[in-house]
């Protein structure tokens, strides 16, 4: 298993640019129709859009 760069509570922000977000976790993605065995971990961020609070997997 990588060694994880990121951890929860760090501030990102995604390299074409947007809002600063913060790291919340990582999360599997596991893709069955491509390949039985095709996976790959994605980190969850948090961010703040206006009032609204969003949540997106890179």
């Amino acid at each position: 298993m990588a060694k994880r760069r990121l951890h929860p509570g760090d501030r990102v922000r995604h390299f074409i640019g947007g809002p600063v977000m913060q790291v919340q976790h990582y999360e599997l993605d596991k893709r069955p129709f491509l390949s039985l065995f095709q996976s790959d971990t994605k980190v969850v961020c948090s961010w703040q859009e206006g009032n609204q609070s969003k949540k997106k997997g890179f």
